[in-house]
């Protein structure tokens, strides 16, 4: 977590170093940890997370995750209120909190200090159709982590069900989302709010996303990630 190299990582890079293959889950990941790996993102669950259209998508942002301070829930509540304060933000909008963890009581009490506890939904958590029912009522999709994800499964997860996402650029985010979502600085809540507006004033981008997202997903599907793990295996055997 604190970006020191402990005795069990030294162990893990004397293997590496005996590999024929190695693959990484992002950028991010093979920058840190091996710099000749192949890059393979995660698969997401083709058979659960898609589009519903019996669902009505009623709903503006979601968040999804374990709400502790590292997933960065109370980034997307304080962008919530800043929205609210700007001209442009006419209508109310609103946020659903998809998740349980520890900070769920801090995090309620923080939207009634910031005058928004009426707009924050407080889901718990969700799991199977449920969730991604959930999801397809959702315009956009927050993933602020503070911390740096490898990869990101939420924002395909989110995207494969109509959501725009916008994501920290720490770790293997920025992979997950390619060029079907946007990106903001770790941490940044000026940056968050401003690339949220984008998209709440751009109906042009948001479709711009959306078609790009259909191409991204493909790259994603099982089949066509275990088909690149086989290319790496295969190659590795060979030699």
């Amino acid at each position: 977590m604190d970006g020191r190299i402990g005795f069990q990582d030294r162990l893990k890079h004397l293997w590496l170093s005996r590999s024929k293959g190695v693959i990484a889950v992002s950028e991010r990941v093979r920058e840190r940890c091996w710099r000749t790996a192949e890059v393979i993102g995660n698969p997401y669950r083709t058979d659960l997370f898609g589009l519903r259209p019996g669902v009505k998508r009623d709903c503006d942002f979601a968040f999804l995750g374990r709400l502790v301070s590292d997933k960065g829930a109370d980034l997307a509540i304080r962008t919530l209120r800043e929205l609210l304060n700007r001209e442009s933000c006419q209508d109310e909008i609103g946020l659903s909190i998809i998740g349980e963890g520890p900070e769920r009581g801090s995090l309620e009490q923080l939207a009634t200090d910031l005058k928004v506890d009426r707009l924050v939904r407080f889901t718990g958590s969700l799991r199977g159709d449920a969730l991604a029912d959930c999801l397809n009522r959702h315009r956009f999709l927050w993933v602020p982590s503070r911390w740096e994800e490898p990869f990101g499964n939420v924002a395909l997860e989110g995207m494969a069900c109509g959501c725009i996402p916008i994501v920290s650029d720490g770790g293997g985010l920025p992979d997950a989302v390619g060029d079907a979502g946007l990106v903001f600085k770790r941490g940044d809540l000026n940056d968050m709010v401003a690339q949220s507006l984008r998209l709440l004033d751009g109906e042009d981008l948001c479709r711009q996303l959306a078609r790009a997202a259909e191409e991204h997903l493909k790259r994603h599907v099982p089949q066509k990630v275990a088909e690149r793990y086989l290319e790496v295996i295969e190659a590795a055997v060979a030699k």
